[in-house]
């Protein structure tokens, strides 16, 4: 009986985890399969641009709109009960097509040199981006909406229907003789929109009483700094393959397709994580509400335990079957060297760690602390990239120092945040408990 005592911190703050794990597995495996398919068929060469496309997706994707999910469905949980929340739907959405119209004119001005220094001069990539910004703002309202009424069944479909449509599309564009980034790109770009509208059956799912008025108040207080946060945290995520496309010659152009071939490969903890971390802000959230402050602190402990053991297991993985396993998903063209794949996966074990003490900032208010972290991350990222000749060692070095920074600022800066947190939950406590022991006139 003491074991499952001791055990229930870390369950609890994992539960809905199993509801979203099959989802987002099945989305991995289909997610590397596309990838897969697309550089077997483009060689290391075409795949590059479309390794390029991936990363500003994944950038500005979950980057830009995974404040609008986190706001959308802490907003709607509060009114579960009677399935309210189209008010703030009404709102988010407002200003989520603000965010995609921002990113899209800014591309289309700055249009010439992004396609000429990342896309291989294609503009259809371009259009392809610009496609993909408009589903990924719509995708992520539809799993705000869903985190926030709890129904991980269907958030899980969402992530794994919008993994195997793209993976569909791309099977499709091959057998029909395609030989084009453009196809790879246009499997990218529609395959959030497909998704949403199969999962949400045109909508009709995700319809809600107006319930209680919402305020721009309650769904703005913290959007600036996730928006900041959420941008950094993608950008060292996948900032890899865009550096390597502007670092390299131009003679050497199927560097970056290699180099997004390992990425892929060392990050199966990243892709892993995602089932726990749709569930793990809401209970992270619950746990603080209630004050269970230690039971908190017992359960991060663990899940730092975890994290510390899968750092080791990631990296020497990486280093022994990494390039084997590149190898047999892309095909003997993306060769890798064992350092690389021990270093990439490392990284991404780190980012992980990182990650999971990011929701406990956000969870606790620490949206500042939160956007902070990120930010020395990408400094570290910056920085990383100067100290090496060599284009895949000042990358996989960027990343390392990106993750290990940005993982030293949440150890050092979370214990304050929590002891803070604790303090003002305890004098609003103390405030409405005076004010109902007031004697009434």
């Amino acid at each position: 009986m003491r074991f499952r005592t001791t055990l229930r911190p870390f369950s609890g703050l994992l539960s809905g985890t199993s509801s979203v794990g099959s989802g987002v597995l099945a989305a991995g495996l289909f997610t590397y399969l596309f990838l897969s398919l697309s550089g077997r068929v483009l060689g290391a060469s075409g795949f590059a641009p479309v390794s390029t496309l991936w990363a500003m997706v994944f950038i500005v994707g979950p980057g830009l709109f995974m404040p609008v999910q986190q706001e959308l469905g802490r907003v709607i949980a509060g009114q579960r009960g009677e399935r309210g929340g189209s008010n703030a739907v009404g709102k988010i959405a407002l200003i989520t097509s603000g965010f995609a119209v921002f990113i899209i004119a800014f591309t289309l001005a700055a249009a010439p040199w992004i396609t000429e220094q990342l896309l291989g001069g294609s503009w259809a990539l371009l259009w392809c981006f610009e496609g993909a910004v408009v589903a990924y703002a719509l995708m992520f309202v539809v799993r705000g909406i869903f985190s926030g009424l709890g129904d991980y069944r269907n958030f899980g479909r969402l992530v794994a229907i919008e993994s195997f449509a793209r993976l569909v599309i791309g099977a499709v564009v091959t057998l029909l003789g395609a030989r084009s980034a453009i196809a790879f790109g246009l499997a990218i770009a529609l395959a959030p929109i497909i998704s949403a509208a199969a999962v949400t059956r045109l909508g009709s799912k995700v319809r809600l009483r107006s319930g209680p008025h919402v305020s721009w108040r309650q769904v703005t207080k913290a959007m600036g700094w996730l928006v900041l946060g959420s941008v950094m945290a993608q950008f060292l995520a996948n900032a890899g393959p865009l550096a390597v496309q502007l670092l390299t010659p131009s003679t050497q152009e199927n560097r970056t397709g290699v180099f997004l071939s390992a990425l892929v490969v060392a990050r199966l903890s990243l892709y892993l994580f995602q089932a726990v971390q749709a569930t793990l802000l809401p209970n992270l959230a619950e746990l603080l509400a209630t004050g269970r402050i230690a039971e908190l602190r017992q359960a991060l402990r663990r899940l730092m335990v975890v994290g510390a053991v899968l750092v080791a297991v990631t990296a020497l993985g990486g280093l022994f079957l990494g390039p084997f396993a590149v190898r047999l998903l892309f095909g003997s063209a993306f060769s890798v060297s064992g350092a690389t794949m021990a270093a990439l996966a490392g990284a991404s074990g780190i980012y992980v760690l990182a990650s999971t003490m990011s929701a406990v900032a956000i969870a606790s208010s620490g949206y500042r602390l939160n956007a902070l972290s990120w930010f020395v991350g990408c400094l570290a990222f910056t920085a990383g990239i100067l100290f090496s000749d060599d284009l895949f060692v000042r990358v996989e070095l960027g990343y390392l120092c990106g993750s290990c920074a940005t993982a030293a600022v949440f150890l050092i800066g979370l214990p304050v945040q929590l002891r803070h947190y604790r303090a003002i939950t305890r004098a609003v406590s103390n405030t409405s408990t005076d004010d109902r022991s007031m004697p009434t006139s």
